[in-house]
């Protein structure tokens, strides 16, 4: 899995044990069906997130 911005967000702060949760999840809109993947930092309605939707409501992600 190719993983967008693997870097520390805030490099001068870096933690030893910090987990990065950017990549693929499982996604879906108003209930947990997780129908869809979407690229995490990116918020859906982005291009880079993979979902064009511009869906206002909530957001369900999902990562194993």
């Amino acid at each position: 899995m190719n993983i967008p911005r693997p870097e520390h967000p805030n490099p001068q702060i870096e933690r030893k044990n910090w987990i990065n949760l950017n990549g693929e999840w499982d996604f879906s809109f108003e209930s947990p069906t997780y129908e869809l993947a979407i690229n995490v930092p990116y918020p859906w309605g982005s291009p880079l997130s993979g979902i064009s939707d511009s869906h206002s409501g909530k957001g369900w992600y999902r990562r194993r």
